[in-house]
């Protein structure tokens, strides 16, 4: 499936760049939201790891 995603996005940016900056920015944020709660639970994992 991501290789399909992946060409997908590859060729609407060749077709419509402004549009599809748009949207990658859109998909960005919720993968960088995940990524920084990721990082907070294994914080706090480390932090209650004596426990």
């Amino acid at each position: 499936m991501s290789v399909w995603v992946a060409a997908a996005l590859t060729g609407s940016q060749l077709l419509w760049p402004r549009a599809t900056r748009t949207a990658m920015g859109g998909l960005t944020a919720p993968a960088g939201a995940d990524a920084l709660q990721l990082a907070c639970a294994a914080l706090a994992d480390k932090a209650t790891e004596g426990e």
